[in-house]
């Protein structure tokens, strides 16, 4: 999961560079698609993060009795640990 977050945040970064610093001329159009493209995956992101987030709050609230940190982690395919002890603490 950290890395599809990753992969969307250095696509974001990317493209708002390639806005500032421009590898070519763009036309009009182009730069609209850029300008649309760059906020649909600033949405996806924070859909996912928000998403994912609560996906691990509603899974640590059900999570058994005498059931680790470290199962949680294990059962999340290792999702960032200090996240989960944020949210549990």
């Amino acid at each position: 999961m950290n890395s599809f977050k990753q992969t969307l945040i250095d696509a974001i970064e990317d493209n708002k560079m390639e806005m500032v610093n421009p590898s070519r001329e763009y036309t009009d159009m182009e730069i609209v698609w850029m300008r649309g493209y760059n906020q649909a995956l600033s949405d996806m992101l924070s859909d996912f993060t928000e998403d994912y987030d609560k996906f691990l709050n509603d899974m640590i609230k059900l999570r058994p009795i005498g059931m680790l940190y470290s199962d949680v982690i294990e059962n999340t395919n290792g999702y960032e640990q200090d996240r989960i002890e944020e949210v549990a603490g």
